[in-house]
């Protein structure tokens, strides 16, 4: 009898969809989460829509079932960190895990001067990736060719601080709280900051506390998650699509025109019965049924002050992911 209760425990489920907010523990991978969640709830499709570090720990959003349809969707809502660097060091990792180099045990470095660097860093800017992350070159994980002791160029990727607040400096350490767009790397940051105050500094500590609207005090424990779904209760717990989404601005069809966005077709002016203003051509929108179900998510072909001078058959936007 017990043999098989565990039995129907793995048997794969297709009747879960949704997202999970997981608040992931220090040392696991994101990747560890995801396969341990995978096997309690007994799904096919379980994906994470961002890497957390190991050392990290706080927010990790689990798309369940066909809601990894819209993982990079998520991936690309801003972000809030709470992190700790120490001034005075160096690390070949940018973090406490890596080979580290102590220049100077108590840097002199004012509160003033590094409010002063840190407000350097707010908006855009180019951020190179670091050697030790999972970016690819070449087809290879960076992290790989770093392990063999290689050092390769890598391509800037634009960014955007949004906001970044010194919350407590006890030299030589500094807790900070970051707000940033998506592929922002805070160990990165930290580096770049020390190189500016003249003294160096990498990353001791990092919690993702937002990843749009999911929050860290609204996640659940892993080993709560793990309980629940092996009491077949975790179901409760998984939230709908839309609400990863709801940043995204909104498009909302005519009923008859439903089956064409679930075909995926192009979408034009005559389907739609309201479209929300600020919206500019690529952007990538949500498109909702009268009712405010989510259909799909498009790609804006227009600019929202054009549609009122289109004719009826013109195109408006096409359809990037059908959540059938």
């Amino acid at each position: 009898m017990r043999e098989a209760r565990q039995g129907s425990l793995h048997r794969p489920r297709s009747d879960l969809r949704g997202l999970l907010n997981i608040d992931k523990p220090i040392k696991w991978t994101s990747h560890d989460v995801v396969a341990k969640l995978r096997r309690v709830l007994g799904v096919k499709k379980l994906g994470h829509t961002g890497t957390l570090d190991p050392m990290a720990t706080g927010v990790l959003v689990l798309c369940v079932g066909g809601a990894t349809k819209i993982a990079r969707f998520l991936m690309c809502l801003d972000k809030e960190y709470l992190a700790t660097m120490r001034l005075g060091g160096e690390s070949d990792t940018l973090d406490a895990e890596g080979r580290i180099s102590i220049s100077e045990d108590s840097p002199d470095v004012s509160s003033e001067d590094l409010h002063r660097i840190c407000n350097n860093f707010i908006g855009t800017q180019d951020q190179i990736p670091p050697m030790f992350s999972a970016v690819k070159y070449q087809g290879q994980p960076l992290y790989k060719l770093a392990r063999r002791g290689e050092t390769v160029v890598r391509q800037a990727k634009q960014i955007n601080i949004r906001s970044l607040e010194i919350c407590h400096y006890q030299p030589p350490r500094v807790t900070f709280r970051v707000t940033c767009s998506s592929g922002t790397y805070i160990r990165v940051l930290a580096a770049d900051i020390g190189k500016q105050l003249g003294c160096g500094a990498y990353l001791l500590e990092l919690r993702r506390t937002r990843l749009g609207p999911f929050r860290c005090q609204d996640a659940l424990t892993l080993d709560l998650a793990v309980r629940l779904a092996e009491l077949g209760q975790l179901g409760e717990s998984i939230l709908p699509v839309s609400q990863g989404l709801e940043a995204y601005p909104r498009l909302v069809v005519h009923s008859w025109a439903i089956s064409r966005v679930i075909k995926g077709q192009l979408l034009t002016k005559e389907s739609f019965r309201e479209v929300d203003c600020g919206i500019k051509k690529g952007d990538e929108v949500r498109i909702e049924d009268p009712k405010g179900k989510l259909l799909a998510m498009a790609q804006m072909l227009i600019q929202s002050d054009q549609f009122s001078m289109l004719a009826p058959t013109d195109l408006i936007c096409k359809s990037l992911r059908v959540l059938n």
